[in-house]
């Protein structure tokens, strides 16, 4: 029984001191080096740590929570469960292997490359403002509509108009330059040349 400010001493820096059965500290209890376990299974409850290395695999069977930042200097892999994740930012790139579901809005600021094809089954709306343009193909790409193509503003064609099936005007077709009509023209109401 150590009493007031003295300190017990065990053993010395170059001996070992053996504890063969369980070893009780009611107080708090301060390693000035390292604690080295060879075998057998350590349980801690509360336990404050500096920095915690770890040389092996670690298992955690319950939850980990970390209030500050993580840092990951390998890669991440979960192999079973979910995980939720709250506002995260990726510097590097996002690659998933299986299928990726977005219960919420996908924002990107950037340009997004889709190199291969994409399936939209809601309403799809795309919004171009100021001076820029949305370009949808290439020259040598066909751009396949398999529904009905609603335009509701001024639509304007710099290439050749190719029309396989029938094709039905509302309202007035104004050109305002030369048409060239290769097969026959039928006119079942009155027609008006102004020329």
């Amino acid at each position: 029984n150590t009493s007031g400010a003295a300190t017990t001493t065990i053993g010395n820096a170059i001996s070992t001191t053996i504890v063969d059965g369980p070893l009780t500290a009611n107080g708090v209890s301060t390693f000035t080096n390292n604690i080295n376990q060879t075998a057998g299974t350590t349980t801690l409850g509360n336990t404050t740590t500096g920095t915690l290395t770890a040389n092996g695999a670690t298992d955690l069977n319950s939850t980990l929570n970390v209030d500050g930042v993580s840092t990951f200097n390998a890669g991440i892999t979960q192999t079973a469960g979910t995980a939720g994740l709250r506002s995260t930012t990726i510097t590097g790139t996002l690659n998933t292997t299986g299928n990726t579901d977005l219960d919420g809005t996908l924002n990107v600021d950037g340009g997004a490359t889709i190199a291969n094809g994409a399936t939209v089954t809601g309403v799809t709306n795309i919004n171009t403002t100021g001076a820029s343009n949305t370009t949808i193909g290439s020259g040598t790409s066909a751009t396949t509509v398999g529904g009905t193509l609603g335009v509701t503003g001024n639509t304007t064609l710099s290439g050749t108009l190719g029309v396989t099936g029938n094709t039905t005007l509302g309202g007035t077709l104004g050109v305002t330059g030369n048409t060239t009509v290769g097969g026959t023209l039928g006119v079942t109401g009155n027609t008006t040349v102004g020329g």
